[in-house]
């Protein structure tokens, strides 16, 4: 399994934005988190690194945001202050990634 790191930043006064890097390179941006779901998110990165970086190599930087239903991968824009704001959907992670009992 691939390891990725996460570099968390204060975003706003109550949400954080989470960097997802590999070996130095800035890979993508996941959904922003309150501070007591950044290890959650975390454990879902850790999960489902394989996939992002499948994802990366094929399409490029990306970004994870939960659409309502799923939690899609998209294109990461540079030209926007919220990088997957109305950005390309490219695929959705399985919820074997991001849900367990």
């Amino acid at each position: 399994m691939a390891e990725l790191e996460v570099q968390i930043r204060l975003a706003t006064r109550t949400l954080y934005d989470m960097e997802i890097c590999h070996e130095g390179t800035h890979i993508g941006d996941y959904e922003r988190s309150i501070k007591d779901n950044i290890p959650r998110k975390e454990r879902e990165i850790a999960r489902s690194a394989d996939f992002l970086l499948d994802t990366y190599a094929e399409h490029g930087k990306l970004v994870v945001r939960w659409n309502g239903k799923d939690k899609e991968i998209r294109k990461y824009r540079d030209d926007s202050l919220d990088p997957g704001r109305q950005a390309q959907p490219l695929d959705v992670i399985p919820r074997t990634y991001w849900t367990w009992a």
